[in-house]
């Protein structure tokens, strides 16, 4: 069963990020914003844009592209 976790600050996540599967894991410290500017520019970021308006602030800087 999954439970609920709020999101940490950028840096909680990226260590998350570089975590997994840490011998094969490459992820630079710009991983996350790598995926999020790769995202947005294969969709219509408008559309993305908008359900994300009701989220918590913390889901909404993770998809955020601008850089830290």
């Amino acid at each position: 069963m999954r439970t609920n976790r709020s999101f940490g600050d950028r840096a909680e996540m990226t260590k998350e990020v570089q975590s997994l599967r840490a011998d094969h894991n490459f992820a630079p410290d710009t991983a996350i914003q790598a995926v999020a500017i790769a995202l947005r520019k294969n969709i219509d970021e408008v559309r993305f844009d908008k359900p994300l308006t009701i989220l918590p602030t913390a889901a909404r800087e993770f998809w955020n592209s601008e850089p830290r």
